[in-house]
């Protein structure tokens, strides 16, 4: 719960939804629009690995298809 009401991308992290092994996932608001979406924060001992980022980027990229 460290990214409580930090802006990431344009959005606020509003609430702590869950976690699991890779990550964390928050509810975000865009602050101009007011829109929710769910944000997945990678856990950072995770994110020195180039690969973990990748398989990240790609499962991000998927859902947002």
């Amino acid at each position: 719960m460290e990214h409580l009401n930090q802006i990431i991308a344009k959005y606020k992290l509003t609430r702590f939804i869950g976690e699991g092994g890779m990550a964390s996932v928050y509810e975000g608001t865009h602050e101009k629009l007011g829109t929710k979406v769910a944000v997945k924060i990678l856990n950072p001992v995770l994110s020195a690995s180039k690969q973990i980022r990748q398989r990240f980027e790609n499962e991000a990229k998927f859902m947002a298809s």
